[in-house]
């Protein structure tokens, strides 16, 4: 409830609760009751009720409502139900004419609208997406996102009456998106709805739809709007695509972007008209490195069995060079932009090869707005930019940061021993400590006062690589469940057997040879440096338990993010000669004694 002021003086007697609440006449209140069960307080487990009064008037009595039940309610002089009318039609409104009062319950759907299902797809960047539905008033009637998962279908129903709404994408990433009201053709199926793009819908009365506007069936200008000028750090990719006969059905055009060491799909064009010129206009990271890459799915480009196609691509208004796209060079063609000159040098050889790019620090999420005129970019007196070819990449780095991994934990006393007096807390898992966008890992145990001390995680990778940093990203819990201690260690001959006498291990850091551990602040990153020359397949980490508690919370442990890091400033250094550290210079705690782990 919402009020001015508010006391209340609970009594309580044999089963029975009395609490007493003075409101303030000029309010309106909002009562809600609910189960976690989800079977009310009648009358399985026997005869619970509650009864709302105003003064000495019953107002609402109830008891069998299930998960949950909800009224609204006013102080209002009235005599019949249409004085408490509200102007709401999912409400049914009732007058309590001795209590002096309006209620407004929620009707059934069925009784003034239709049941609509949402069905919201993201892509790369869940985090980026936001969305609302609003009627024509401009209320908006449902919202949803921002998401946690990429590539997932996220699902929703809302009761929406009779009407014109409009669905707008306020995120900043597409998604994909499908609005339907039971089995019937869904009202809205967008497989691209970009952000700040709307889509209006009709509920009900098919008489109220606003009127739509013919699309071309002639070899016409098409325009694709989206972005004309850029923001400050971003850099304009512009794209005429002209498209043959066949152009609806077999071409598709991706842009993506180098994250770490991998390549993310920012945008995805298709379903072009045919025999029509398509002109897009996209904003991307001026600090990273992007792929754009043109598919025919009958390997015979767009020029010249099926009419004269052809494309052009600017970057910041310079035409990018590239072989035409026909049949010697007609299943696939990629174009890179952005990426350092001394990366890739350009040559004339066909586009047919499969990509493997280097890894270069991660990209920033590009924006993309709507409306702007499809026009042909401006040209300025300047060196055309290169235009890089994916041989020239596999010649020089191979298959880049390729690397899998794999992972185990278990639990141990002070002297080496196994032992299984702690597990997981509920909800949280092994998984979890390597996902920053999960809950920080728990860990609890039976007393805080039995011998199982220590967790200790093994990350195991197919090819070894040199550790001398890692990143521990703090929980939100107490600091009492903090780590006691931290010790890191490697080895190339562990058998997989936690705890297995046949493995050696060699301490790359310990917390207790340094300044000890601190973590003040929450959810946030520390980062551990140590001296390390060595390449190992296998590190383990061991998180220490204070004596006095019997939990032990984590936070992320980033070993996955520190590998990135370290092989893109690797193989940066190998292509460009220049040397890009993978973590800021800090003076190491201490150095690695290099001797095995008694």
């Amino acid at each position: 409830m919402s009020a001015g002021s508010l006391t209340a003086s609970p009594t309580t007697g044999p089963g029975k609760i009395n609490e007493e609440i003075c409101l303030d006449l000029i309010y309106s209140y909002s009562f809600s009751i609910s189960d976690s069960f989800g079977d009310g307080f009648c009358c399985a487990e026997g005869y619970g009720s509650y009864v709302l009064k105003i003064g000495q008037n019953v107002i609402a009595t109830g008891g069998d409502f299930g998960k949950s039940e909800q009224f609204w309610f006013s102080f209002q002089d009235c005599t019949v139900d249409s004085d408490c009318d509200d102007g709401d039609i999912s409400t049914m409104n009732t007058c309590r004419k001795e209590a002096k009062a309006c209620m407004h319950t929620l009707k059934a759907c069925s009784e003034y609208g239709h049941m609509v299902s949402i069905n919201a797809t993201t892509n790369n960047f869940p985090e980026a997406v936001n969305w609302d539905i609003k009627d024509h008033n401009g209320d908006v009637k449902y919202e949803g996102g921002p998401y946690e998962l990429s590539k997932t279908t996220y699902f929703a129903n809302t009761c929406l009456a009779d009407g014109i709404y409009t669905f707008s994408n306020l995120g900043t990433d597409f998604i994909g998106l499908k609005i339907g009201v039971g089995d019937d053709t869904p009202l809205v199926n967008e497989q691209y709805m970009w952000p700040d793009k709307s889509k209006e819908f009709v509920i009900g009365d098919p008489s109220t739809a606003p009127p739509t506007s013919a699309s071309p069936t002639s070899a016409s200008t098409t325009s694709n709007k989206l972005l004309c000028s850029c923001e400050e750090d971003k850099d304009s990719l512009t794209i005429e695509f002209m498209a043959d006969t066949a152009s609806e059905l077999e071409n598709k055009i991706f842009i993506d972007s180098l994250h770490g060491s991998t390549w993310k799909e920012r945008y995805r064009l298709q379903n072009f008209d045919s025999s029509s010129l398509n002109t897009f206009n996209i904003c991307l990271d001026k600090h990273s490195c992007h792929r754009l890459k043109i598919t025919d799915s009958a390997s015979n480009g767009i020029c010249c069995e099926k009419g004269n196609g052809w494309y052009k691509a600017y970057w910041n208004g310079l035409e990018l060079d590239h072989e035409p796209f026909e049949n010697d060079h007609g299943r696939e063609q990629k174009i890179f932009v952005g990426c350092p000159d001394s990366v890739f040098e350009y040559t004339n050889a066909p586009f047919n090869q499969e990509t493997i790019v280097p890894s270069l620090p991660s990209t920033q999420i590009s924006t993309l707005s709507s409306n702007f005129p499809s026009v042909r970019p401006s040209f300025v007196p300047s060196k055309k930019p290169k235009a890089y070819l994916e041989h020239d990449i596999e010649s020089k780095i191979g298959d880049g940061c390729v690397n899998n991994f794999s992972f185990t934990s278990a639990f141990f006393t002070h002297e080496g021993s196994a032992c299984n007096a702690c597990r997981f807390c509920s909800g949280s898992t092994l998984g979890s400590l390597f996902d920053p966008r999960t809950y920080s890992t728990c860990i609890e145990c039976d007393t805080n006062d039995n011998e199982c001390k220590e967790f200790k995680v093994f990350t195991t990778f197919d090819k070894a690589w040199r550790m001398w940093f890692f990143t521990l990203l703090t929980s939100d819990a107490s600091t009492s469940d903090d780590p006691d201690r931290i010790i890191l260690e490697a080895s190339n001959n562990f058998n997989g057997k936690a705890g297995s006498s046949a493995n050696s291990w060699i301490t790359l850091y310990d917390s207790d040879q340094g300044p000890g551990l601190s973590f003040l602040s929450r959810k946030e990153e520390k980062s551990f440096l140590f001296t390390n020359d060595l390449d190992f397949k296998h590190y383990a980490i061991t998180f220490a338990r204070k004596s006095d508690s019997s939990k032990l919370q984590v936070g992320h442990y980033k070993i996955i993010q520190s590998y990135i890091k370290e092989c893109s400033s690797f193989l940066f250094e190998q292509l460009t000669g220049k040397m890009m550290p993978a973590h800021k210079t800090l003076v190491p705690t201490k150095e690695p004694t290099n001797k095995p782990t008694a």
